[in-house]
């Protein structure tokens, strides 16, 4: 898992939820982390995560946001071998799919198209939260334990 990865799933871990990662498709490609809240003994609901912190933002470089969002989107949550694995990991849970959060995890976004960038997500149902919002949320953390 990348450094990235393990901040984001300590970070999930923090807040109470209990995280899966390293999970792979059929085709063995890895999905990011399940982080799962619990109501007593229920799944309350399920977090589906991505990150992406890479050191070149290709999304905020693109002449075409929507169709590159659309791809990324289809890719990381809506790929069948995904969702599948998805509902594999969630399937003795009784919960509903509607249930299943998206979260893609940025690196830096230009100020610039940082609002047009989120409201794409939005529209696709993913949340957008920045990295760096993590590391500050982190470090908060670091400071009560």
């Amino acid at each position: 898992m990348t450094a990235e990865k393990e901040i984001v799933n300590y970070w999930y871990n923090k807040k109470g939820l209990f995280t899966i990662n390293n999970i792979k498709t059929s085709s063995n490609r890895d999905i990011g982390i399940l982080a799962l809240k619990f109501d007593n003994d229920r799944v309350n609901e399920v977090f589906h995560i991505e990150v992406s912190c890479s050191i070149t933002n290709n999304i905020a470089e693109t002449t075409n946001l929507d169709k590159s969002i659309s791809k990324i989107v289809d890719e990381k949550f809506e790929d069948k071998n995904v969702v599948d694995a998805v509902n594999n990991h969630i399937k003795n849970f009784s919960i509903q799919k509607s249930k299943i959060k998206r979260i893609m995890i940025l690196g830096a976004v230009p100020k610039s198209r940082k609002s047009e960038i989120i409201r794409k997500f939005n529209e696709k149902e993913v949340e957008v939260i920045e990295f760096a919002r993590n590391l500050k949320l982190m470090n908060e953390l670091l400071k009560v334990i």
